[in-house]
């Protein structure tokens, strides 16, 4: 590398393609120089360091000096190259500023996803950028044909060894022909010495087909990378196709395709089996009972589903073409639907009735609603023809025609008491007309475009409409009069009020949606999310939630209070059209192009349940050996025990009044509790009530930690006085007093077997004691801040260590190396691995705990919800579920048991919950466009799920008690006096 240059390369990539970014980068840096490749100038067999922006760029035609200085100082640019990548701005921005900073630079393109020259943007992986040279006034000038090694096809290895022999200027063949060489010799070591000429050719041929076998089983380990490819763009439905497929074709890879079906469940949230027609689901309603859904697609059929297990009912079939609407009646034994073939009918439901055909439309009717409860019944229907009209439901007969717009009338209602009518047309004007009568009460005027939508509020005082102009409007219901404008940025499709009136939700091509207090006019929440426009959005009847509904084929749940993300629901293979909340709030339906209507649970993400208490910030929450019981810690000055089953409050444990609790923490019989204090003290607690609280002594300063050992004979603490204690319990002995931090100590635990204590501390090390001598064992260095945490794996032979330097890390506890290094964007709180070892689950200020695997290092799930830094987490002992301590002053349960399930369990969830059989095959198309698919999913008739059993769906009302518990006990006052340590406490009493 040249001596100017500090980088070998600048890595740019979109950020949707992290993890192919982080992976290259990683490829890079490890890779060694094959001996015998002589490189002028180069020292060592490292290519060097690569730069990888971690961050989005603040703003195009500005990328930062921090990015700006790193691609001054890299030799090469390498641009990750997919469809997202070609659209992405920042990757344009990056290589017009290589281009101009380092003409003389060579640019790599390394192909992940998509097809190169393609010139379809949603198939086209080259940035236009990339394929230009360098010119100051015409940038697209002397197009340039960029070399792209594709990662699909050459796999790792053949792409590394492409990689570098472009960056260092040699010859690939050679290179690449040493590095096989290399790579055969490593698989001779392995093989071992071969003595005689016959067994050493034999040894030969068995390692070139070991070889072969072992290149197409890395081939095929690319559909778990193509599984959290789609789950980082947002498609679990991708996802779970990538790895039930690559399982299918690589067995042997196992483990990385369960723990990619395991995250694209985790993230596509929980649902009845699809509902399918053969087209776009365009609208969707449940009954007023709430048992059963109501859907209606443009393949011509409307049909009706038990709303719990997803079970076909009935199929409504009279109309000739798309059907667009379809509703209840309010006692549930009618549906009235509304089709581009100009007529609605009204069907009912379970009896031999014939349906009633309501002809007089001469256009396409839009809408067909009935009256609200306790009024007489009518169905109201707008239409292409510029009309709306208002029918008798038990006759069919016409009652009234409302006429006066000369456009179509796109969206019709009744007011919550039935006395009035809203139309909105495409004539660019809102009209509000009397029910009963017909008669028009008001024409509303002052849109610049078509309306699209018109509600009115629940207390009948106002409608709001929704119009092409980017505005929403607000109406005086009995003077026709404009009240307020409500701006937006793109065009405006549809609007919800909350139950009480109180809000008002606007979606459209805009990919946000915006909720407007109207008390005060003001703009509340701009809720940012969705990556393409918003059809449709509507409240949980409770109004603290609201459900957006995406072309980008997500739906997405919402805490309206914060404005966060509850959920996204993932399953939709194409844009979602409807969407809706049953009548008791537990359940979402959605209805989407891809021709299926799908019924999630509506709670919050995969949250159990909170435990809501303390007053004030939880340090820790830990899990009784049986899972039968939760210790929390907190700032209040209290340790508390809840049940795990109910979240019931069992014991509230002081140290020294108004002094915080810092950790609390189980014994292995579950019998004790130890908890440290900043009083000074660590206690053990008898659960069972037996004995008092022994009370430990000895630390000067505040104990950060106090943790018993499996036999239950030692208690190792930690302190601010720089000191790790262990204390012997079965009789009064002095403690052995470890120093070697050279600050805090924030927490230490002993190793499965005893023999070791491993401790945290502020000095950025993690260190192994021996735990009968006190030795020092080992110091585990490479976090760049604080270690506030460290834990043992069940087998002892790992420990997981947790920083404020925003990084976890997983050490081998017999050489201290690193294992794997999970990185996050906020300050790791805590770290835990799981009853099998096989994930760890960390706290972070950002507010979330993270599931990551435990031996490469992936995130595979995010547990939002909290409103706080989570700072406490802990896996119950099947492992199935999560709790975590946060400074909101709560504890929260989550469900992760898709991470830790196995295969047989998650493939046939996804089979029967997630796909449906048009899914469960690659359409000729797909695999035409992906290499993997054309190399190694070659049929379209292939089904993904073959092999997979299908046990009985278990009803969604089954799983639905147990969500979203909420317990509020008895609370302590905040009126708590200032915490004096325990030692002059004893001082003043003698």
């Amino acid at each position: 590398m040249s001596d100017q240059k500090r980088y070998r390369a600048f890595i740019s990539y979109s950020q949707q393609d992290k993890a192919w970014g982080k992976r290259v980068h990683g490829w890079l840096e490890t890779y060694r120089i094959p001996e015998g490749v002589h490189v002028p100038g180069l020292t060592g067999r490292r290519l060097g360091r690569f730069f990888r922006d971690e961050e989005e760029m603040p703003a195009a035609g500005d990328i930062g000096a921090v990015v700006s200085g790193s691609i001054r100082d890299s030799e090469h640019l390498i641009v990750v190259c997919s469809p997202r990548s070609a659209q992405s701005k920042w990757v344009h921005a990056e290589i017009e500023a290589f281009k101009a900073l380092r003409p003389d630079g060579q640019v790599l393109a390394v192909i992940i996803d998509g097809v190169p020259n393609s010139g379809d943007p949603d198939t086209e992986c080259f940035p236009t950028t990339l394929r230009a040279a360098f010119d100051p006034d015409t940038l697209d000038a002397l197009p340039i044909e960029p070399l792209g090694l594709d990662v699909r096809v050459d796999g790792k290895s053949r792409s590394t060894a492409r990689l570098a022999a472009g960056l260092l200027g040699v010859d690939f063949d050679r290179l690449w022909q040493r590095d096989r060489r290399r790579n055969e010799r490593r698989n001779r070591i392995t093989i071992g010495a071969l003595s005689g000429l016959v067994l050493l050719l034999a040894g030969l041929t068995t390692t070139a087909v070991v070889l072969g076998r072992q290149a197409e089983s890395n081939l095929n380990r690319f559909f778990a990378e193509r599984s959290w490819q789609a789950l980082d763009a947002g498609d679990g439905l991708a996802a779970a196709r990538y790895a039930l497929a690559g399982y299918q074709v690589s067995p042997e890879n196992a483990d990385l395709f369960v723990d990619a079906l395991g995250g694209a469940l985790q993230a596509s949230q929980e649902s009845v089996p699809p509902m399918a027609h053969n087209d776009i689901v365009k609208h969707l309603v449940f009954s007023p009972s709430g048992d059963r859904l109501a859907t209606a697609s443009d393949d011509g059929k409307a049909r009706i589903w038990n709303a719990l297990t997803g079970e076909l009912i009935e199929t409504l079939e009279g109309h000739s073409e798309e059907v667009n609407w379809i509703s209840f009646s309010n006692d549930g034994t009618q549906v009235a639907t509304a089709s581009h073939d100009d007529t609605a009918r009204l069907w009912t439901l379970a009896a031999s009735e014939p349906e009633i055909v309501l002809e007089g439309h001469t256009g396409r009717v839009h809408v067909s609603e009935f009256s609200p409860p306790g009024t007489p019944q009518r169905l109201l229907t707008s239409s292409n023809d510029d009309l709306a009209k208002i029918w008798d439901t038990k006759t069919g007969a016409l009652i009234h025609v409302l006429e006066g717009h000369n456009r179509a009338v796109r969206h019709a209602a009744f007011s919550t008491d039935g006395s009035k009518v809203a139309t909105a047309s495409y004539d660019k004007t809102a009209r509000i007309w009397d029910a009963y009568t017909g008669e028009e009460l008001a024409h509303l005027q002052g849109h610049g475009d078509d309306l699209w939508h018109i509600q009115f509020s629940p207390d009948g005082r106002y409608v709001a409409t929704a119009s092409d102009d980017k505005t929403v409007r607000l109406w005086d219901t009995e003077t026709g009069e404009p009240v307020h404008t409500f701006e937006n940025t793109e065009f405006v499709w549809r609007l919800a009020f909350s139950p009480d009136g109180a809000l008002l939700a606007a979606v459209g091509e805009d990919y946000r949606a915006r909720i407007w207090d109207l008390s005060t006019r003001e703009l509340v929440h701009t809720l940012s999310g969705h990556a393409l426009a918003i059809q449709d959005a509507v409240f949980s009847p409770d109004g603290r939630r609201l459900v957006t509904g995406s072309y980008d084929g997500s739906a997405l749940l919402w805490d309206v209070e914060r404005g966060e993300i509850l959920s996204r629901l993932l399953g939709h293979s194409d844009e979602i059209w409807t969407v809706a909340f049953s009548p008791d709030g537990q359940r979402i339906a959605t209805g989407s192009k891809d021709g299926t209507a799908r019924i999630w649970s509506a709670r919050d993400g995969w949250m159990l349940a909170r435990l809501d208490g303390h007053q004030g910030e939880l340090y820790t929450a830990r899990l009784s050996p049986d899972g039968v019981q939760i210790a929390t810690s907190s700032s209040d000055g209290t340790a508390r025990v809840w049940r795990s089953s109910d979240g019931g409050l069992e014991r509230s444990i002081r140290h020294s009044a108004g002094c915080p609790v810092y950790g609390a923490r189980f014994s292995t019989d579950g019998r004790w509790l130890a908890s440290a204090g900043g009083d000074g003290t660590a206690l053990i607690h008898d659960l069972a009530g037996e004995t008092s609280p022994r009370r430990l002594i000895g630390h000067e300063g505040e104990v950060n930690s106090a943790a018993l050992s499996h036999d239950g004979r030692w208690m190792v603490t930690t302190g601010t006085d720089e000191t790790v204690r262990i204390w012997t319990l079965d009789e009064k002995a002095t403690p052995i007093v470890m120093t070697g931090h050279g600050d805090w100590v924030y927490a230490a635990e002993f190793s499965p077997d005893d023999r070791l204590v491993v401790s945290a501390g502020e000095d950025g090390t993690a260190r192994l004691w021996d735990a009968q001598s006190g030795e020092a064992v080992r110091v585990f260095e490479g976090h760049t801040g604080p270690v506030v945490h460290a834990a043992f794996s069940p087998d002892g032979r790992r420990v997981v260590t947790a920083s404020s330097d925003a990084s976890a890390r997983v050490w081998d506890v017999e050489t201290g190396e690193t294992i794997a290094t999970l990185r996050g964007e906020t300050y790791f709180n805590s770290a835990e691995f799981s009853p099998d070892g096989r994930r760890i689950v960390t706290a972070r200020t950002g507010g979330t705990a993270d599931i990551w695997n435990a031996g490469d290092g992936r995130h595979m799930a995010e547990l939002s919800g909290h409103t706080g830094g989570v700072y406490g987490v802990d896996f119950t002992p099947d492992g199935a579920a999560v709790v975590s301590a946060s400074d909101d002053g709560t504890a929260r349960i989550w469900d992760v048991s898709r991470l830790t399930s196995d295969w047989n369990a998650l493939s046939s969830e996804a089979c029967q919950r997630m796909l449906t059989e048009q899914t469960k095959r690659f359409s000729a198309s797909e695999i035409t466009s992906d290499r993997l698919l054309a190399t190694q999913w070659r049929r379209a008739d292939r089904n993904v799920c073959l092999g997979v059993t299908d046990p009985e769906a278990k009803p969604l009302a089954d799983t639905m008690e147990v969500h979203n518990k909420v317990v509020r006990p008895t609370v302590l006052t905040n009126d708590r006096p200032d915490c004096v340590p325990f030692s002059e406490l004893a001082e003043n009493a003698d």
